[in-house]
């Protein structure tokens, strides 16, 4: 079999037709070690990938022109981030499989990895999953022990290569586009909330208000938000309310629809989130780390707060002494977090992998089912 590429027999892409700004950083990695292009069906969505991935081949496809058929037609493989059952593949696109005589392959590429084990409980009903390290094996299986993920490649971290191919360029982008707005240049906290989801694991509804109000002037506080819990139906006005209250402090900047993530971590000082993917992100670089306990999980039970043992956990009742904790922690964080951090960073990530050696795996899996 050919090898997916652009212009062989085999046509493979990355697909985005929602433009979801957390797909795009996970789905621009994929294209670029995959050397396919990323294909979006809006143009600010579109505009936004050109500018903001160096290497990244952008595609944009007509909405109007994007249904199963087109797809099979066109495409030999998919490098999406939704999550496609095999009942669902079958309902969209056996018909015209059939009338071109192909099968279209679907490869799920995980927007990230975080603790949330009903989520990637349904990578077993995938075509194909990439898989960034044994972490998201073990998950899975602790999820359902009855059963093994059949077809899959194990990645390592891609973004993690990608930034540091592109450090200059990414850092450079992020200091222009998000550190520019900071009245002052100082030490940064990263506020990356999760969105509401079936385990209500956000703590932005109870905490944010009290880290925006209470923060101190020698701090920046960047809020990276998650798509999900700005587009809420049943809790958007109070979620445009918290933030309108603040986003006008000089020492706040809240970050909307921008997908990078890697150059953002690398240029805060100290992290604060929930149950986030962006977490097990600043891990790799092996800086303060707070969790809102927003549940009460007990870290040291519970396999779904297990990144929690990296960082010093916060209670709700803690929330209002949530700068002091942080100042009376960080004299020993290194000392206390440092090894534990690279443990948890390694078995999530595993060894980094050249691209190419990526791309020969994904081909013959590909080939082989």
């Amino acid at each position: 079999m050919t090898d997916v590429t652009t212009t062989g027999a085999k046509v493979g892409v990355a697909f985005n037709p929602m433009g979801y700004p957390h797909y795009t950083d996970h789905l621009a990695a994929v294209a670029v070690a995959m050397d396919i292009p990323l294909v979006f069906t809006d143009v600010d969505h579109y505009e936004q990938a050109l500018r903001l991935y160096p290497g990244l081949k952008v595609e944009i496809i007509d909405w109007q022109e994007i249904n199963p058929r087109h797809l099979v037609e066109h495409y030999d493989v998919l490098f999406v981030s939704e999550m496609w059952s095999q009942e669902q593949l079958k309902s969209k696109f056996y018909a015209y499989e059939k009338e071109f005589d192909k099968r279209l392959r679907v490869v799920h590429c995980p927007h990230g990895f975080s603790d949330k084990g009903f989520w990637f409980e349904r990578c077993l009903d995938q075509d194909i999953t990439l898989v960034y390290g044994q972490n998201m094996l073990d998950l899975i299986a602790s999820r359902r022990p009855d059963m093994a993920l059949q077809r899959y490649v194990v990645t390592g971290n891609l973004r993690s290569s990608y930034y540091q191919q592109h450090k200059a360029t990414f850092d450079k982008t992020v200091a222009t586009d998000v550190l520019s707005r900071f009245a002052r240049q100082q030490s940064t906290i990263l506020y990356a909330p999760t969105w509401r989801d079936t385990e209500q694991s956000t703590s932005f509804f109870d905490a944010a208000e009290t880290l925006f109000s209470q923060l101190p002037t020698h701090y920046n506080l960047l809020v990276k938000l998650h798509p999900n819990l700005e587009h809420d139906r049943d809790h958007m006005a109070r979620v445009y309310e918290i933030i309108g209250k603040y986003e006008d402090r000089p020492n706040i900047v809240m970050l909307s629809d921008y997908p990078l993530i890697y150059p953002v971590a690398a240029a805060c000082d100290i992290y604060i989130g929930d149950r986030s993917a962006v977490g097990y992100d600043f891990l790799g670089f092996r800086k303060p780390m707070f969790f809102l306990n927003q549940t009460g999980r007990d870290p040291a039970r519970d396999r779904n707060v297990y990144l929690y043992r990296c960082g010093t956990v916060v209670t709700p009742e803690q929330y209002d002494s949530i700068f002091t904790i942080i100042e009376e922690t960080l004299p020993h964080d290194q000392q206390r977090f440092g090894a534990v951090r690279q443990e948890v960073y390694e078995y999530t990530f595993g060894l980094e992998r050249p691209f190419d050696a990526v791309r020969t795996d994904i081909n013959r899996l590909l080939a082989m089912t």
